[in-house]
């Protein structure tokens, strides 16, 4: 039997500590027992409506139910703090404005406008109601059943698209679908959001850890949500354009820290094998090198414990006797090591009594710490909600870090979650939370404790997990072409949730078909993060080496472009992988388009995910460039591409600098020197700049090229060394205030050395 409770008439309104509170009583219905209609009738209940801004342009909306029980009161995934705001009393309507966005809150009906620079962008339709249900179909087990929310209703405009909520390997255009966000109902590597961006130039976000249900207008002309608990709140954010809108929502979900420059090379990860040695793992890496492929990064998965008590921070001393001289012949060979961890401990771990006799185990009811069987032997789980527990936790993680291992992979097992909720009686409060404070806390580990640029790759992620430099990117064990293309979609609505960064693994020991490894290659190393997984075996098989070697040459050369979009999300929370939708706001052909994507502001990238070599892309307007043939193609348009092997289509946006470096085995070093700045699409009367950075985002260079009439002039700061500038589509350079210019069959190419570069041209 389900209930609803909603507001119906204001007891009290005040305004203090820069937040709204209008005091509601309630008003509940009811539905007829034995067939009939249903009564509303008033209660003694009450409800409190907040409304505060943390930021300019994002108001949030929080009730709280006055007549709820605590076991269903949610936790905010992120804090929240008033921060800014004013209020104007207009007699029908209260006005909440922060920045240009306002919300006018209707005294009578309760529902809520929001308003961006005098344009509407959505309204909630109706009061927001509290739903229960209870077991014996009478009132009187109010919210003692296992199952309440709290909700609300948008309204959605006829041509209204919506993107957001994760990824689910479906349309990244959520319109006519219904998500549940729960980790635990995802699958490791993918994440359910609750987070929705609307082309309406508005996000909508549901601060709660507890499970949260979006219907977005699946048989009706609005969206809405409900959260699994009787306490919610939720944000409005607003801007001028898409990517603006995604910048400031990072101001909520807080930003990536700084990365080591190695992220933008290729990594290996070695399944969790449990016969690798620290030795055998340096030659592994030696032998790699060799043979011509660029690794800064090997990952060990969970093999650095031992095999029979796979979970824990515990090393096998046997396979890896000196773990601090192993992370130091790594880095000699200009290598990161990677590790796996989590809050997972083995019974079996040496750890694990005192932690038991410590209580920071998850417990049941009746006190007894819980123990699920997982792989091999008992584990239990560390309760992080305890501050002791959550102090332990980062301790270990700092060890590890101070050891030199910069790297994580924050890897949470959900079904795992599932069982430890059940076990404990804590169902929906361990399967968002636990994973979110396992990639917080193991990242304020890494941050304060380990070496410039430590980063962890996350699992299982949910709201404000979006600081987790790297979400990975989930495969199947038997990938085939058609997981290829969800993959590329899970990883364009990642960035449509607010995520920068994402991890695409190559799953090298799956990849049977030659194609299917190659076109995977061919779109993981335009990514922010590529990772080989499973074993070494591919370096043997000489079709899939030609075709590993091609495409880490491409990722070394592009590797300042890519780092450098990654200290661009560090700085303003752009993603780097950016939807057409976003980049494009009102090309109708990009609005839904989820196989093409902007890599960093000036790359357009369109993997081929089948196994047929003619393809069809889509340019948006202008004049773009072939990346690698330096083609010149009109927008807009689609063009039919037959690829070549070992290649992936990639266009350069008009009046774009990109900075590259030559091609060696060395992809963990980068420094602000000897790069090469290819210039695209330069326009009379136009600048076209590049920021570069510097290894752990410690400074930038930057270039800039001016176009006046028949005169270019290129300045630089804090580039240092020679410098090379490409001229995509310009021969005819008659001038130079130095140097002597070289001719390509694509352009012209000029090495120089000074701060500033004067180029006449005939």
């Amino acid at each position: 039997m389900v209930f609803t409770r909603k507001p119906y008439r204001i007891d009290s309104v005040y305004y203090e500590d820069n937040t709204l509170k209008i005091g509601c009583e309630c008003q509940e219905y009811s539905p007829a027992l034995t067939g009939g209609k249903g009564t509303f009738k008033d209660t003694k209940g009450r409800m409190t409506i907040s409304v505060f801004s943390p930021a300019n342009n994002i108001i949030t909306v929080k009730v709280t139910n006055h007549k709820a029980t605590p076991r269903f009161k949610g936790t905010s995934a992120i804090e929240l703090v008033p921060a800014t705001g004013t209020l104007d009393d207009l007699g029908d309507t209260l006005a909440f404005k922060s920045g240009h966005l306002e919300a006018h809150i209707n005294k009578k009906t309760f529902s809520i406008k929001f308003i961006y620079c005098g344009n509407e962008l959505c309204s909630q339709t109706a009061n927001m109601p509290v739903f229960y249900k209870t077991s014996s179909g009478t009132e009187n087990n109010f919210m003692l059943a296992s199952d309440a929310c709290t909700g609300a209703s948008f309204n959605l405009g006829s041509r209204e698209l919506i993107y957001g909520l994760g990824s689910a390997g479906s349309s990244i255009v959520r319109n006519g679908q219904i998500v549940k966000c729960n980790v635990a109902d995802s699958r490791p590597g993918t994440a359910f959001i609750p987070f929705i961006l609307s082309d309406s130039k508005y996000a909508l976000h549901v601060n709660s850890n507890r499970p949260v249900t979006f219907d977005i207008g699946s048989d009706s002309g609005k969206f809405s949500f409900e959260a699994e608990s009787e306490e919610v709140e939720y944000s409005i954010i607003a801007g001028d354009t898409l990517t603006e809108i995604l910048e400031v929502f990072s101001q909520l979900s807080g930003r990536t820290p700084a990365l080591s420059y190695t992220t933008a090379g290729i990594s290996l990860a070695l399944d969790d094998d449990y016969t690798l040695t620290a030795q055998g793992i340096i030659d592994a890496l030696r032998d790699a090198k060799n043979s011509g492929v660029a690794v800064s990064e090997i990952w060990l998965g969970n093999s650095w414990h031992p095999d029979y008590a796979p979970y824990g921070f515990t090393w096998d001393t046997v396979r890896f006797p000196d773990p601090v001289g192993f992370a130091r012949a790594a880095s000699d060979l200009g290598v990161s090591i990677g590790i796996s961890i989590n809050p997972f401990i083995s019974e079996r771990a040496p750890e694990y009594s005192d932690l038991l006799d410590a209580g920071y185990f998850i417990s049941s009811p009746d006190g007894n710490a819980v123990l699920c069987d997982a792989d091999k032997g008992g584990v239990a789980l560390l309760d992080l909600n305890v501050p002791d527990a959550r102090s332990w936790f980062i301790n270990a993680c700092s060890n590890l870090a101070r050891e030199g291992f910069s790297v994580f992979e924050s890897n949470f097992t959900n079904s795992l979650s599932e069982t430890f909720e059940k076990a404990s009686g804590r169902t929906g409060c361990l399967s968002n939370y636990i994973p979110m404070l396992n990639s917080d806390l193991s990242g304020v580990a890494s941050r304060e404790h380990g070496r410039l640029g430590s980063f962890i790759i996350a699992d299982s992620v949910f709201s404000g997990d979006q600081q987790a430099p790297y979400t990975n990117i989930y495969t199947k064990f038997a990938p085939d072409f058609s997981d290829l293309s969800a993959a590329v979609k899970n990883s364009i609505s990642y960035g449509l949730t607010g995520f920068g960064g994402v991890n695409i693994d190559i799953p090298a020991k799956d990849l049977t078909d030659p194609k299917l490894f190659e076109r995977w290659i061919g779109y993981a190393v335009y990514a922010p993060h590529a990772r080989f997984t499973g074993t070494l075996k591919f370096l043997e098989d000489a079709a899939k080496l030609d075709s590993v070697k091609a495409f880490t040459a491409i990722r070394t050369a592009l590797a300042p472009y890519i780092y450098s979009s990654l200290c661009e999300n560090v700085k303003y929370g752009t993603p780097v992988i950016r939807a057409m939708a976003v980049e494009f706001a009102g090309d109708p052909a990009a609005a839904a388009f989820d196989s093409e994507y902007m890599l960093g502001t000036s790359l357009l990238v369109a993997p081929v995910t089948t196994a047929n070599d003619n393809i069809r892309i889509y340019i948006p307007a202008g004049v773009w460039t072939d990346f690698m043939t330096h083609e010149k193609i009109q927008g807009p348009r689609y063009i039919s591409r037959k690829v070549s092997p070992n290649t992936v289509p990639v266009f350069v946006r008009p009046n774009s600098i990109v900075p590259t470096r030559t091609p060696d085995s060395n992809a963990g070093i980068g420094l602000l020197d000897n790069l090469t700045f290819s210039c695209f699409g330069l326009g009379n009367g136009t600048t076209a700049a590049c920021e570069v950075f510097a290894d752990g985002g410690q400074g930038s260079g930057i270039i800039t090229a001016e176009v006046s009439g028949n005169k270019i002039t290129v300045r630089t700061q804090n580039l240092g060394g020679t410098k090379k500038l490409v001229l995509s589509g310009i021969f005819n350079v008659v001038g130079l205030s130095e140097s002597v210019p070289e001719k390509l069959s694509y352009g012209t190419s000029i090495e120089f050395s000074s701060n500033e570069l004067v180029i006449s041209l005939g």
